[in-house]
Order: structure tokens, then sequence, then C-alpha cells
């Protein structure tokens, strides 16, 4: 009688185990897959941050150049006395 129940009691361990380990291979499948997904959206951010650093040193080299050519007016006094196109009569 004894070997019954404890023949039956290790199936239900086993049952139990069972139903536990696929938890934690779910859980372990689920975590291996947001791993993945971390790195692609990580590797994503670092075109982007890559990409904007790029536009980023155009805009400086643009307002670098804008400030040149406005000085190099206005050491030529280009801009000071220079025609009014403002009120222009036909």
């Amino acid at each position: 009688m004894g070997t019954v129940f404890g023949g039956v009691g290790l199936k239900f361990a086993e049952h139990l185990l069972g139903k536990n380990k696929a938890k934690i291979d779910v859980a372990t499948q689920m975590r291996d897959e947001m791993r993945i997904e971390i790195k692609e959206l990580q590797k994503r951010v670092d075109e982007l941050e890559e990409t904007n650093d790029k536009w980023r040193a155009r805009a400086w080299k643009a307002e670098e150049e804008l400030a040149i050519r406005n000085a190099l007016i206005a050491s030529h006094g280009c801009m000071a006395g220079g025609v009014d196109f403002t009120n222009r009569q036909n």
C-alpha cells in the first residue's frame, strides 16, 4: 500500500516540478527575447545618435560660415549706408 501511495506521490511531485520547470523555461525564453530586443534597440539608438551628431556638426559649420560672412560684410561697410530696398518706388 505504501508503495502505491509512494509512487503516486512521486508522480505528483514530478508533475509539480514539471510545471515549475515549464514556467522557468518560459521566463528564460522571455528574458532572452527581451535581451535581444534591448540590444537591437540600443543599436538603433547608437545609429540615431551618430546621425544626430552629423547633423549637429553641419549646423555648427553653417552657423560659423554665416558668422564669418556677416563679419566680412560688416568689415567692408557693405551694410552701412547701403541702398534701402524697403521703400523702393517704380
